[in-house]
């Protein structure tokens, strides 16, 4: 699952920033920020779902993420734990 955005260019048609620099800025830091975020989706379904003989603890991946124990539950999907499978298939 890629959601990740284009580099913006700063005053190309079609970007949201309309050339302005603080904008292009603001996007190209919200596109790292949601490619962090899948990053780490990612990283807790492996971690949870394909580490042997058992899987990261929820208190161990809360706190390396920065997240409550069920959020580390909930942060990711079937989807994700797909993309880590293909993944490790490659």
């Amino acid at each position: 699952m890629n959601h990740a955005h284009p580099p913006c260019r700063a005053g190309q048609p079609g970007t949201p920033d309309n050339g302005d620099p603080l904008l292009a800025a603001l996007h190209e830091a919200r596109r790292l920020r949601d490619a962090a975020d899948r990053d780490i989706r990612l990283l807790l379904a492996y971690a949870r779902e394909f580490t042997r003989p058992r899987p990261y603890r929820l208190t161990d991946l809360a706190a390396a993420a920065g997240m409550s124990i069920s959020g580390v539950r909930t942060a990711y999907t079937r989807e994700h734990i797909d993309a880590v499978q293909r993944a490790l298939r490659a």
